[in-house]
């Protein structure tokens, strides 16, 4: 039943489905959803700041900055080094553009990492447990 009302859902002209699934661009593109000219009515529509909050939301840890940083380094060594040319790595622009671009993200990535440990580690009272980054 559920593939048939997913292959129905693309023809209908009225659907009532939760608002989550709507707000979800993953979600509404999965199920083959366009906004397009379309109307839409959200009833209950009390926690729906929360679901947009939750859409629009990703987690980003420590680790997935400090790996981040070392892909910049090894790009960067591979373009000092002339194993991969500027055009392999972003089309028309310059060696030296391309460095300085990966010069900003770095520093900026690099500030980023800085905030995150900067930041106290709070218990929490009803775990026990200290937050991690």
């Amino acid at each position: 039943p559920f593939y048939k009302c997913r292959e129905d859902a693309k023809e209908a002209e009225l659907l009532l489905i939760p608002y989550d699934y709507l707000i979800n661009p993953q979600t509404r593109e999965a199920l083959g959803i366009s906004l397009q000219n379309s109307i839409l009515v959200f009833d209950e529509g009390h926690n729906i700041e929360k679901s947009c909050e939750a859409a629009a939301s990703f987690e980003l840890r420590a680790p997935d900055v400090a790996g981040a940083l070392e892909e910049l380094d090894d790009a960067f060594d591979l373009l000092e080094q002339g194993m991969c040319t500027s055009e392999e790595a972003l089309g028309d622009m310059t060696p030296e553009q391309l460095m300085t671009h990966i010069n900003l993200l770095k520093r900026n990535l690099l500030s980023l990492e800085e905030s995150i440990h900067s930041e106290p580690l709070q218990k929490d009272p009803t775990t026990d447990r200290t937050m991690t980054r």
